[in-house]
């Protein structure tokens, strides 16, 4: 754990030099015992006091500010009969910015940003449903409309429902370009931070990832598809490993395929014959039970490869190295920021919405792009140059489909505002400021 060398209060930040800035300890203590959070076999349930909690923020070994980590959270609301976790940071009187994590992180992934960001700017940033200290909701996330719901309903009751900035690193920035063409009088700007999505051609042929595809490495891909060769008899073999994890059937989730990894939504098992038949898939043709049988056996099989896939990723280990090959500084792969992620993935029921969620599928850049144009609004292009998983072609692309994009590239990976922030949040503010 990196040396804290102080601890500020938000209210502080924009009145005293950074090197004149130290909390209250005692204050610090009270804010802590705000949010009661019962562990139970794995899953965190949060209960929030009814004030807010403002930010707070420590210097690193590198005497960087950043925002300080806190495994109960900060903020929870209410929404839909679902908790989500925030955080909130700046003058209450000043334009508000709403900052979305990416896949499989948090709000704290924002922890280098907030700082100077809260000197100028009202900060929100917000767990997505189903990620960081948000619950795990088993929902359908089919279209990730419902990402798009809690995000405008946050602006519209949580963020002072004036028009936002919306700034969104991969997933995060497919949700922020969505929720800006599906509600444009609730923003008046959104920053792409290595957004991940698909685009479609004009024969509808899908050319690129989808965010989620994108957001995997090749290596989480190799075991999903390794996890989908199940013994000798796949769909045998795959029910009776996988159906003690999946017994409680989740809301809908019936996804349309997308393109990560076909065999996902298209798995044909193998040789073994079920009531006499040649293949599981011919099970589809009978009538009646069998029929409904089939299908829940190769569910059961994609559920398998998911979850086996779920327990590789959410290692420390693995989560470490898998970051450690998307950012140009090595350091900043921290053990907080490897806590933050694996902590969220110990809840009970991580598992089942990664499967939901990785078998879900958006709308693609093209079509949101050009409802996007009908009320031209402003868009950044914040890019790190070094990413492997989302190339700046893809960012060269969404400037040709929207020429109103500003471009700013940096010597980063696919995590730039935490990879390089300093040059990031210059960079940010800056546009922000034009943007007044």
């Amino acid at each position: 754990m990196p040396t804290v060398a102080r601890v500020t209060h938000l209210a502080q930040v924009s009145a005293l030099p950074d090197q004149s800035i130290i909390g209250s300890s005692s204050q610090y203590r009270q804010q802590q015992t705000c949010a009661n959070v019962r562990r139970s076999v794995g899953q965190h349930r949060v209960s929030a006091c009814p004030g807010q909690v403002e930010a707070v923020f420590e210097r690193d070994a590198h005497n960087h500010l950043r925002l300080q980590y806190r495994d109960a959270g900060w903020n929870f609301w209410e929404w839909q009969h679902h908790t989500i976790h925030y955080i909130q940071a700046g003058p209450i009187d000043k334009p508000p910015i709403v900052l979305v994590h990416g896949f499989g992180a948090s709000a704290y992934h924002w922890r280098y940003n907030i700082p100077d960001l809260a000197r100028k700017y009202r900060v929100y940033a917000v767990d997505l449903l189903g990620f960081g200290w948000s619950e795990k909701a088993c929902v359908s996330y089919e279209g990730y409309a419902i990402w798009q719901e809690q995000l405008s309903d946050f602006i519209a009751l949580k963020a002072g429902g004036q028009p936002v900035v919306l700034v969104g690193n991969s997933l995060g920035g497919y949700n922020s370009l969505a929720t800006a063409a599906r509600y444009p009088r609730l923003v008046r700007g959104v920053v792409l931070v290595n957004a991940a999505g698909r685009f479609e051609d004009s024969d509808g042929v899908d050319n690129l990832e989808s965010p989620i595809e994108a957001a995997l490495t090749d290596s989480e891909k190799a075991v999903l598809e390794a996890s989908l060769d199940l013994a000798s008899h796949p769909c045998q073999a795959a029910l009776s490993a996988a159906e003690p994890v999946w017994q409680a059937e989740v809301a809908p989730a019936h996804a349309a395929p997308n393109r990560i990894l076909p065999q996902l939504q298209h798995h044909r098992p193998g040789p073994y014959k079920p009531f006499g038949l040649d293949s599981c898939s011919e099970l589809e043709d009978s009538p009646g039970l069998m029929r409904r049988m089939a299908h829940r056996i190769r569910t059961t099989a994609v559920r398998a490869a998911v979850f086996a896939s779920f327990l590789a990723a959410k290692q420390p280990s693995r989560i470490r190295r898998v970051l450690q090959k998307v950012y140009t500084d090595r350091t900043k792969v921290d053990d907080e920021l490897v806590h933050s992620i694996a902590l969220a993935a110990e809840d009970a029921s991580a598992a089942a919405v990664f499967y939901l969620i990785i078998t879900a599928n958006g709308i693609p850049f093209n079509q949101l792009l050009a409802q996007l144009k009908i009320h031209c609004i402003p868009m950044m292009l914040l890019w790190g140059e070094d990413d492997p998983w989302i190339r700046p072609v893809n960012a060269d692309r969404i400037q040709k489909l929207y020429p109103l994009a500003e471009r700013f590239s940096v010597p980063a990976g696919h995590c730039p505002h935490d990879d390089l922030p300093e040059t990031v949040n210059k960079g940010l503010l800056d546009w922000l400021d034009r943007l007044q």
